[in-house]
C-alpha cells in the first residue's frame, strides 16, 4: 500500500510481517525521536533486539517526499492546480483487479526504517532520547580523556625530552650541562639525579686534569735533574764526581718513590692492595720506626720521640703500618721549625687502640684541612721541595689505614702543631 494513502503507521505491522518473511530479515520502524512503531522482532520474527552500539536507519521515509524510494507507486505530489486528495493511484491487487487509491492531504509522518538480522535478533538496537544523550556524553569524556592525556603527554615528554638532550651534550663532552628541577615528583627526582651526576662527573673530570698536571709535574722535576746532570757530564761541563753521582742518585731514588707511592695509591682505591695481617705490637712497632728517623730529626734540628704503653698485639700488616708511621713523621719534621719537637704516641682506650703523630709546627689553616688527604694536595701552592714531599702522603696514610679498619683524623692549630690520629676499635665490635 502507499505510505501516503494512510493517516498513520497502525497497520503497517502486517506488512512488515510479510516483508521479513519474504526477504528473511528483521525489519523495524521507529520514529525520528526513536520510538518503536513496529519492530517483526518482537513479533516473533528472532529474538529481541540485543543492546549493542545504536544502529544507523536504513531509510528515511517520508510519503509526501519526492525522493522516497520506499514507496513503489510514486510520490504523492499535487499536478498544477489539482488538490492532493484529487490525486489517486491504480492498483492491482492479487486477484488480477484494479482499484483507485487516492493521496491524503495528512499522510502517517515520517519515519525510520531499520533492516537487520533475523537470526541474530537484528543486531540492532533501536535508537531513544536516553541512548543519544548516553553517546554526546560518551563523546564528551572521550574528548576529556583526549585533552587531558595529551596534555599530560606534553608535562611528561617535555622534561625528559630536556633530559634526552643534556644527555646527548654530555656524551659529546659537554659536563656543565645541567637541567631544570620542578616539582617532587619522580621527574623532578629523575632531574635532581641527573644534576648530582653530571656535577660529579665535572668534578671527576676537573680532578683527573689536576692529577695528571700534577703527576707531569711531579715527575718532570727529577727527570729534569737527572737529564741536566748527564748531559752536563756528557758535554764535559762537569765531571762525574762522587757528589754528582749522590745528586743525581739522589733525585733517581725520589722519582722511584714517586712512582711507588703512586702505585700505592692506585691499588689502595681499587681495592687490590696486598695486606699480611699478624699480630702486631704496635708500640713497638712505633719505638722502631722512629729510632730509624732519628737521623733525619737531627739534621732538622727537630726532637723526635716515642710515647707509648703496653696495648697487647693489634692484626695488622706490619710493612704498611711502618710505611703509615713513616709518611706521618717525615711530613711532621717537614712542617716544624728547628727546634720543635714530634711526638709518637701509641696508647688503648675502651679497647680501642690509637697512633698519633703529633708536632710543634706551623699548623694548617682552617680552609686546607678539609684537603689534606686529597691526592697532590699541599698547603704550599708553591710545592717547593724544601716546604714538602709530592703530597701523596696523607693520601697514602688515609688509605693505608682504611684498608686495615683504622680512621684517620686530623686536628691542628695554626702556628702551635698538627695532630693526626689513626684509631682502631675494638676487634669485635
Amino acid at each position: 500500500m502507499p505510505a501516503a494513502t494512510e493517516p498513520d503507521w497502525s497497520e503497517v505491522d502486517f506488512l512488515l510481517d510479510d516483508l521479513a518473511d519474504e526477504f528473511e530479515t528483521r525489519i523495524a520502524l521507529t520514529t525520528p525521536g526513536g520510538a518503536v512503531i513496529a519492530d517483526t522482532a518482537v513479533r516473533g520474527h528472532g529474538p529481541p533486539a540485543p543492546a549493542l552500539a545504536v544502529a544507523l536507519p536504513a531509510r528515511a521515509i517520508d510519503s509526501i517526499d519526492a525522493r522516497n524510494p520506499f514507496d513503489p507507486f510514486g510520490p504523492c505530489v499535487p499536478f498544477e492546480d489539482e488538490a492532493l486528495e484529487d490525486i489517486v493511484f491504480v492498483v492491482e491487487d492479487e486477484d488480477g483487479e484494479f482499484e483507485e487509491i487516492a493521496c491524503l492531504t495528512d499522510p502517517a509522518p515520517p519515519a525510520l526504517l531499520y533492516l537487520g538480522d533475523a537470526a541474530t535478533g537484528g543486531g540492532i538496537t533501536l535508537p531513544s532520547g536516553t541512548d543519544l544523550r548516553i553517546i554526546v556524553a560518551v563523546l564528551a569524556v572521550l574528548v576529556v580523556v583526549l585533552v587531558v592525556t595529551v596534555l599530560g603527554s606534553q608535562r611528561i615528554l617535555r622534561p625528559v625530552g630536556d633530559l634526552t638532550r643534556a644527555a646527548r651534550r654530555m656524551e659529546s663532552g659537554k659536563l656543565d650541562e645541567r637541567v631544570a628541577t620542578v616539582g617532587d615528583d619522580e621527574l623532578g627526582r629523575l632531574a635532581h639525579a641527573f644534576n648530582s651526576m653530571a656535577a660529579s662527573l665535572e668534578a671527576s673530570e676537573q680532578e683527573r686534569r689536576t692529577l695528571t698536571s700534577d703527576i707531569a709535574h711531579e715527575l718532570r722535576t727529577p727527570l729534569s735533574n737527572i737529564r741536566g746532570f748527564l748531559e752536563a757530564i756528557q758535554d764535559g761541563l762537569m765531571q762525574p764526581t762522587p757528589a754528582v753521582i749522590a745528586s743525581v742518585h739522589e733525585e733517581a731514588l725520589h722519582l722511584q718513590q714517586l712512582v711507588d707511592d703512586l702505585q700505592t695509591l692506585s691499588l689502595a682505591e681499587a681495592g687490590h692492595l696486598r695486606l699480611h695481617l699478624e699480630a702486631v705490637d704496635l708500640d713497638a712497632l712505633a719505638v722502631q720506626v722512629v729510632t730509624g728517623h732519628q737521623a733525619q730529626a737531627e739534621a732538622a734540628g727537630v726532637g723526635l720521640t716515642a710515647v707509648g704503653e703496653p696495648v697487647g698485639d693489634q692484626r695488622l700488616d706490619p710493612t704498611r703500618t711502618r710505611q703509615i708511621i713513616g709518611n706521618l713523621i717525615g711530613n711532621a719534621l717537614r712542617h716544624t721549625p728547628q727546634g720543635g719537637a714530634v711526638e709518637v704516641r701509641v696508647h688503648s682506650h675502651d679497647r680501642a687502640l690509637t697512633l698519633a703523630v703529633a708536632d710543634t709546627g706551623e699548623g694548617i689553616a682552617p680552609q686546607h684541612l678539609p684537603h689534606l688527604f686529597d691526592r697532590f694536595y699541599r698547603a704550599d701552592p708553591s710545592r717547593a721541595r724544601a716546604t714538602g714531599g709530592s703530597g701523596l702522603g696523607l693520601a697514602i696514610v688515609q688509605k693505608l689505614a682504611q684498608a686495615q679498619g683504622a680512621e684517620v683524623s686530623v686536628h691542628s692549630v695554626l702556628g702551635e702543631g698538627t695532630t693526626v690520629s689513626l684509631r682502631w676499635p675494638p676487634e669485635d665490635s
